[in-house]
């Protein structure tokens, strides 16, 4: 297997990120807040193969993992039956309590007022 390049964010003021809570690899940046979601652009993730698909509450989900270090950080929607808006197929799920968050000044665990089973949801963007 060749040499693994991460994709690294930058560590401005101006910028907002998590980060995998064990490597420190750059996995999301944090592009808009709404009252139902944070939606982010992700990096440095490996997404599991078809052969690895599994049904989680009638969707079909595989597992997301951090590219630095094989961390499993949340799941990807493949398919997803119910058609409520709430989830998207190609949309992923990250666990924050894997996560870190660079809040454009520090890195540290996610905000306390985030219970620890809520999730973020992600697009895929192409990345």
């Amino acid at each position: 297997m060749g040499r693994v390049f991460l994709i690294q964010y930058d560590l401005t003021p101006d910028s907002e990120f998590f980060l995998c809570r064990f490597c420190q690899a750059h996995i999301a940046r944090l592009d808009k807040i709404n009252s139902e979601a944070i939606f982010l652009s992700k990096a440095n993730v490996l997404i599991d193969g078809p052969e690895r698909y599994r049904i989680e509450e009638a969707d079909v989900v595989a597992n997301v993992h951090c590219t630095g270090c094989n961390a499993l950080l949340g799941i990807k929607y493949i398919e997803v039956q119910n058609n409520d808006g709430l989830v998207e197929a190609e949309s992923f799920k990250l666990h924050l309590n894997n996560l870190l968050w660079w809040d454009g000044n520090v890195f540290h665990s996610y905000p306390n007022q985030i219970q620890a089973h809520r999730l973020v949801t992600a697009h895929d963007d192409g990345i």
